[in-house]
């Protein structure tokens, strides 16, 4: 914790300088580190960036493994960014919290 405390600063303002999409995925079941430390990164470093764009995706059976707790979701975001898959949007597999695609629906919104 010291650590991220210490390094907090530069990790957001690297978060926001990059040029690289990227797309923040969390677990709202996580019982170590909860959907606030997500909502934070989004809101003050990932929705405002301006050189890339980027997506925050919070999946509600996730826990703090939401990798081996949804691994079709992860599967499908590897394949495409925007995750444009058949079962996401029949199932609740997922809730996009926020997106600064253009093309994606939900606007440059916060959580």
């Amino acid at each position: 914790l010291q650590q991220r405390a210490c390094y907090e600063n530069n990790w957001m303002a690297a978060l926001n300088e990059s040029s690289v999409p990227a797309t923040l995925v969390w677990g709202e079941e996580d019982p170590v580190c909860t959907s606030v430390v997500s909502d934070y990164v989004w809101s003050a470093s990932l929705s405002v960036r301006p050189n890339a764009p980027a997506r925050y995706i919070k999946v509600p059976d996730g826990g703090h493994y939401v990798c081996h707790d949804q691994p079709q979701l992860f599967a499908c975001l590897i394949r495409d960014p925007l995750g444009a898959c058949p079962w996401w949007e029949t199932s609740i597999v997922s809730v996009e919290a926020g997106s600064t695609y253009p093309e994606a629906g939900s606007g440059s919104g916060s959580a």
